[in-house]
C-alpha cells in the first residue's frame, strides 16, 4: 500500500504548468512541522498534482502560506543533470483540500464604529407612549 497523508502550509506559491501535449501540472513545497517548541521541526516535501487537482489547487488555494491537506501516494523518478543520474521522491496527490487560510499576520485592532448593541443591557428604558406603534 503506498498513501501519504500530510497537512502542512505551501511553502511558497503552486506553480502551475502544461505539459506540450496540454495536460495540466502544479507543483510546490508542502511545510509540515512535527514536535513542539526546542524539538520541533519542519520538512519541505515536493507535491505534484496533475488534472484539475492541480487547476482548482493552483487556482484556489496556492498562495503561499495556505493551509492544505494533501493525501496522495509516494512516487521517485530520475533525471539526468550535469552527467550525473539525480533522483527525487516527491508525492504525487490525488486530492488536495482546502483546510485553512494563509497564516494570519499581526493586524491592528479595528474598532466597532456602532459600538457595543449589549452596553446598556439589564438597564431600564425609558420610552414614552406617543413612541410605541400599538
Amino acid at each position: 500500500m503506498n498513501t501519504v497523508i500530510l497537512i502542512g502550509r505551501w511553502a511558497q506559491g503552486v506553480e502551475m504548468r502544461y505539459t506540450p501535449n496540454g495536460k495540466e501540472v502544479a507543483s510546490g513545497n508542502l511545510a509540515v512541522s512535527d514536535g513542539y517548541g526546542d524539538n520541533k521541526h519542519t520538512s519541505y516535501i515536493p507535491i505534484v498534482m496533475w488534472g484539475k487537482v492541480a487547476e482548482n489547487t493552483a487556482q484556489y488555494a496556492g498562495d503561499k502560506g495556505r493551509q492544505v491537506a494533501i493525501e496522495g501516494r509516494l512516487s521517485q523518478r530520475s533525471y539526468e543533470k550535469d552527467g550525473q543520474r539525480r533522483y527525487v521522491l516527491e508525492v504525487v496527490a490525488s486530492n488536495v483540500e482546502f483546510i485553512g487560510s494563509k497564516e494570519k499576520k499581526e493586524q491592528p485592532e479595528m474598532s466597532d464604529p456602532f459600538g457595543d448593541p449589549f452596553a446598556n443591557a439589564g438597564k431600564p428604558i425609558n420610552i414614552d407612549s406617543d413612541s410605541l406603534p400599538f
